[in-house]
């Protein structure tokens, strides 16, 4: 699959806290900001040529003009996508070195499913669900 320029971000759609990263992004009205859950066809098929297992849901990623981040620095690049303000909140975080925010993350999402139990998933309305990539487009 050839990537293209769209932001996606790939997530745990099984995970509680994942999905309200997904609501607060989509309820922030960004258009250009694409989603897919690691179970999907889609992000199996376009992750593969990153060397990224989608099975391993413990990890969110983001692509942008086909760089692909992981973990806190995803978590970085798609706060600064989202408004000038998040971009300065993006920027702040960034001082703190990888490895500590990489550190914090996987203790995070290490405990995910037991910290947020919350069984409600994302209910995209339509014009939310254009965005939610979860089908390979046939060739």
């Amino acid at each position: 699959m050839e990537h293209d320029q769209r932001k996606i971000v790939f997530y745990d759609g099984a995970c509680m806290l994942c999905n309200r990263l997904i609501r607060f992004i989509m309820n922030k009205n960004i258009d250009d900001v694409y989603f897919s859950p690691l179970q999907s066809a889609f992000a199996q098929e376009y992750l593969r040529p990153f060397g990224v297992d989608a099975s391993r849901k413990s990890s969110v990623y983001f692509t942008v003009r086909g760089k692909i981040f992981s973990k806190s620095a995803a978590v970085l690049k798609i706060l600064a996508s989202i408004s000038p303000g998040y971009a300065l909140l993006s920027r702040c975080m960034a001082v703190v070195p990888q490895s500590l925010r990489d550190f914090v993350y996987d203790v995070v999402a290490r405990h995910r499913q037991r910290i947020f139990r919350e069984k409600a998933c994302l209910l995209p309305t339509p014009e939310q669900r254009r965005r939610i990539l979860e089908q390979v487009p046939a060739s």
